[in-house]
């Protein structure tokens, strides 16, 4: 055992140690060595045994000694004994500064200061790296590698004091350093801080985006988590918090909080960090309980690893407690711990930035209280600390404004509420210019958007109260200010998550407001505005995307968005490969490639409907809605002519949508119809045509509105009345009409993996849900192939390599197969092929992957499980595998919005294309193909789950095949050249006579 522990050491030593020390430290003894390498693999046990036998052989001045008590600090460090770190820092620190060689000072400088920023002990820190930048040079043994850490630790420094050019600034030389850095070792840290400064910007989906690659390229995921991970999982819960997505967030909080316990880490910095963003995520959901169960945790496990826990940090987290009181309506705790607080900073010898924190929370949980006398007294103390340092100039003057404006208002003094609203518009406004170059614009714009809506939310409010001229107008002018706003948002932040949420609230209020207008106008202009938002609301991204392919033809602009593409997919490939240090090069050029675009693309991502747009939309009715908080507006289009219904839903709306979808969907649910229902139907009596395009929103998305009752009784349905095809929005349905979407392809390629396994029978009930067999699969294909002499991929020939080499061939793709669906992560959504027969590709098509594909098919089945289904997002519609084909030029894919039965799917899908063949459209193809599947089915079968799940998204024009072509090709041949015979053969018998 001795021996095999020797060649263990020596292999560490011969594996390691080439290229780790530095030609000082290649003559100190083995036994540091074997620390500094047992301390790399995290064998801090043994790491200190060996420093401890090297400490034996070592003088009192030893230059060894110096890096000895380096090393602790560095191990303690890393095992959060936090007294014993800064012990060994200090030991570290005299030594180092009573030697003449100076490379364990510079060393310890950079550490010790990077040390400190935890600590939030920003100026120390500042002064030690500033000292070490002025000692490095890039040619020192790994100078690159301290150079490099030195501005990563000032670019922290300077997020945390809000100073974002400055940290811009610091990341580029971080950046720049760490290229140089030969060991690597550099790399893997400095995606937190890139992905802090976007965080910080309000560029959360990039932020997000940045902190995934370590993450993804490590194949790491929430059931593995290391310590190392959990640090990234933190820092993408934080992301996933600021888009509003909070149950994703819980999710890898709670990912980390396990980890922790797991490895009886609970002591540690790292997992009371944790708890303090768990209770932040608990606070923003209004889980005030388990928001103080958390920071309750946070507190403890801060005392316990802290014997000296009085100290700023600690009582910065204590707000989090008072704020998760104030939100049980536990005001008297409450106030014992603001009361504390405010007592410990004001004995800080620099206490104004921390007193005016704590003072504009404290006003801001009496705001959420209703305790606005309170929150004023507190929101003004913050504000004089303001005005005694800039006089107002700077960014935490304008959450203060806000705050007094929400104050003022809560207590229903409007014009004090407006002039502070006011106040905080202007400021933020002209803090850092929108046009400017400084990095603060990203941040400035979004929180311009945030005010813009508040204010409209006071306007809304006024409104309701005491409806008048004067408060119409200003809300049209703060909607047409927004809407220019939101031009600059786009250009300043480019992840599309973040352009969309910071429009989320706006078209709401913008709808609202116009439809307000048209009932005291009954101006055709006032309802078309409405209508605009609603549909604006569902296309924000798509309006960027043809409003910059419509500026110019010209070859080097279309090459620009080209680029811009590419760089888009390079972004999503390499975010999910490791060696991702290439992300930033396509970050940065994306950047660049935008800026271009932008110069040459001044146009305004609002679309207006117009007169002309309605009559092109004469022929077929169009029936969209728009879902806001308290009310569904529904919009018809039929005749050219536009009208409007407001229906009234309460707080269970979502919930009456979640109900009917699995009373749908599951045989075993009771049926259940909306409340909004009667009202819906009834606005469709008088469309006399038997087709009706519909536009849902939001939620809305997840039912077939073909099966809303008609009548009381549930015997008659939509789809007794009409043949329905759904769209993503209007502008999608307007584009189309004015391009030539036929497609030049024809014929029909299917697929139909084979999973079958030893690990179940198939059944009667077997649905294309998980990985079961789906033997159905195999008859569905060959049928529709043998119908139109289509070819046919099943087995083991069904592969995600086939498929790409061969579908941009073919006018209909049919996919008889299984689809995982990831609402909390649509990218990660993906078609599932023959798995193990495909040497080139992992059988997986994901979303990333269809986007990026040139498709020429008519249409697309997915004939798999909730291949409809997927993430709703304002601005966007349903982030569904159906989108994704759509992006890639596919202009009808039919879709299931539930799991498919394995039973009845191959005979519905027999009818859907036999119906094709004979030529009617795409929506009575699929209509009729229900009701023939009900013309024969009786007793369960007859329920919806096994027929009502497959809906038509996109086109609803018939199918064009090669042989209808050539069928009309031949009939123009035929007139042109038998009927001239036929009327010369007449009058040669006509003369004979």
């Amino acid at each position: 055992m001795k021996n095999v522990c020797l060649a263990l050491l020596t292999l560490i030593l011969t594996q390691v140690c080439k290229g780790q020390f530095s030609p000082l430290e290649q003559s100190f003894t083995t036994h540091y060595k074997l620390a500094d390498s047992l301390r790399n693999i995290r064998d801090f046990k043994g790491a200190l045994i060996q420093l401890d036998s090297s400490l034996m052989m070592l003088g009192e001045d030893s230059l060894e000694l110096t890096y000895n008590m380096l090393e602790r600090a560095q191990i303690y460090e890393e095992t959060e004994v936090m007294d014993s770190v800064y012990h060994y820092y200090e030991r570290t620190e005299q030594l180092a500064r009573g030697i003449d060689n100076k490379e364990p000072l510079k060393a310890f400088l950079v550490l010790k200061g990077y040390l400190l920023i935890k600590d939030r002990k920003l100026q120390e820190s500042n002064q030690l790296v500033r000292e070490a930048i002025g000692m490095l040079s890039v040619d020192d043994f790994k100078g690159a590698f301290f150079l490099g850490h030195a501005y990563k630790t000032l670019a922290e420094s300077y997020i945390l004091r809000n100073l974002l050019d400055s940290a811009y600034d610091m990341v580029q030389k971080m950046q720049y350093y760490t290229k140089a850095d030969s060991s690597g070792q550099l790399l893997p840290n400095t995606y937190r801080t890139v992905s802090w400064l976007y965080y910080r910007l309000g560029d959360y989906e990039k932020s997000l985006e940045v902190m995934r690659v370590p993450f993804d390229a490590q194949n790491m995921n929430l059931n593995n988590l290391g310590p190392s991970g959990s640090v990234m999982a933190g820092n993408i819960a934080l992301n996933y918090m600021m888009l509003g997505d909070y149950e994703r967030a819980e999710e890898y909080l709670i990912a980390v909080t396990e980890m922790h316990r797991r490895n009886n880490q609970t002591q540690a910095y790292g997992y009371y960090h944790n708890m303090l963003f768990l209770a932040a995520c608990y606070k923003d959901m209004k889980e005030y309980e388990k928001a103080l169960e958390a920071i309750n945790e946070h507190l403890q496990s801060y005392r316990e690893l802290n014997s000296n826990y009085r100290t700023p940090y600690y009582y910065n987290s204590l707000l989090s407690k008072g704020r998760a009181l104030a939100g049980l309506n536990r005001w008297k705790e409450a106030q014992e711990i603001f009361d504390d607080i405010v007592t410990f900073q004001k004995q800080l010898e620099d206490n104004r930035a921390p007193l005016l924190r704590t003072y504009l929370e404290i006003g801001m949980a009496n705001i959420i209280g209703e305790q606005y006398e309170k929150a004023l007294n507190y929101l003004f103390q913050s504000l004089e600390l303001q005005r005694s340092t800039d006089q107002l100039k700077g960014p935490n003057a304008i959450p203060i404004m806000g705050n007094l404006a929400d104050a003022y208002f809560g207590m229903k003094s409007y014009d004090l509420a407006m002039i502070y609203m006011d106040s905080s518009l202007l400021m933020n406004q002209y803090f850092v210019p929108y046009d400017s170059n400084k990095v603060m614009r990203y941040r400035g714009t979004r929180w311009q958007i945030e005010l813009l809506n508040s204010k409209l939310e006071f306007l809304r409010q006024m409104w309701s109260e005491n409806p008048s001229e004067e408060i119409m107008q200003s809300a049209l002018d703060v909607i047409h200010q927004t809407n220019v706003t939101i031009d600059l948002v786009r250009k300043a932040i480019r992840g599309d998550n973040s352009r969309l949420e910071i429009a989320d609230d706006f078209y709401d209020h913008a709808v609202f407001f116009y439809i307000e207008k048209y009932k005291v106008t009954g101006d055709p202009y006032d309802l078309r505005m409405a209508f605009s938002f609603t549909e604006n609301n569902k296309s924000f991204l798509l309006n960027e995307i043809t409003g910059e392919a419509a500026v110019s033809d010209s070859e080097d602009y279309q090459a620009l968005l080209a680029e811009k593409a590419r760089l888009k997919s390079m972004v999503s490939i390499h975010s999910l490969k490791e060696g991702s240090s290439l992300l930033y090069q396509y970050f940065d050029e994306l950047d660049s490639i935008q800026q271009e675009i932008d110069n040459q693309a001044q146009y305004n991502h609002f679309r207006q409907i117009s007169t002309e747009n309605l009559m092109e939309l004469s022929t077929d009715p169009v029936l969209t809605m728009h879902t806001a908080k308290d009310y569904v507006y529904t919009f018809l289009i039929d005749n050219g002519s536009l009208s409007y219904i407001k229906i009234s839903v309460d707080s269970t709306f979502q919930e009456e949508v979640v109900k009917m979808r699995e009373g749908l969907s599951d045989p075993t649910e009771e049926m259940y119809q909306l409340s909004i229902t009667n009202d819906m139907t009834d606005f469709l009596k008088h469309v006399s045509s038997k087709k009706l395009t519909i536009i849902p929103d939001g939620i809305l998305n997840y039912i077939p509105f073909e099966l809303l009752a008609l009548d009381a009784s549930g015997d008659s349905l939509l789809m007794d009345r009409f043949n329905v095809n759904y769209r993503n929005s209007i502008f999608q349905l307007l584009d189309q009409k004015s391009q030539d979407n036929v497609s030049k392809s024809y014929g029909l390629v299917s697929f139909a993996p084979d999973f079958s396994t030893d690990n179940f029978l198939a059944s009667d009930d077997a649905v294309r849900s998980e990985l079961s067999s789906i033997p159905g699969a195999f008859d569905e294909v060959t049928t529709i192939s043998e119908m139109f002499k289509g070819k046919k991929f099943i087995k083991e020939a069904a592969t995600e390599s086939n498929f790409k080499n061969i579908a941009y061939k073919y006018g209909m793709i049919h996919l008889a197969t299984h689809a995982l669906v990831d609402d909390k992560d649509p990218k990660q959504s993906r078609m599932i092929f023959n798995i193990g027969s495909d040497t080139l590709n992992d059988g997986y098509l994901h979303v990333h992957e269809i986007v990026y594909m040139d498709l020429n098919a008519q249409m697309v089945t997915l004939s798999a499980c909730n291949t409809g289904f997927g993430k709703i997002k304002k601005g966007e519609g349903v982030m569904s595998l159906s989108r994704a084909f759509a992006y890639a030029g596919v202009p009808a894919t039919v879709v299931s919005l539930w799991p498919a039965s394995d039973k009845s799917t191959p005979e519905l899908m027999k009818y859907f294309y036999q119906n094709l063949k004979d030529g009617q459209s795409k929506s009575e193809a699929l209509n009729n193909a229900r009701k023939q599947y009900l013309a024969t089915a009786t007793g369960k079968a007859r329920h919806p789950f096994y027929w009502g799940g497959f809906v038509l998204i996109g086109d609803d024009s018939p199918i064009k095949t090669g042989n209808s072509n050539l069928a009309s090709l031949l009939a123009v041949l035929f007139l042109l050249t038998c009927v001239p015979l036929i009327l010369i053969i007449k009058n040669r018998y006509l003369s004979i006579d």
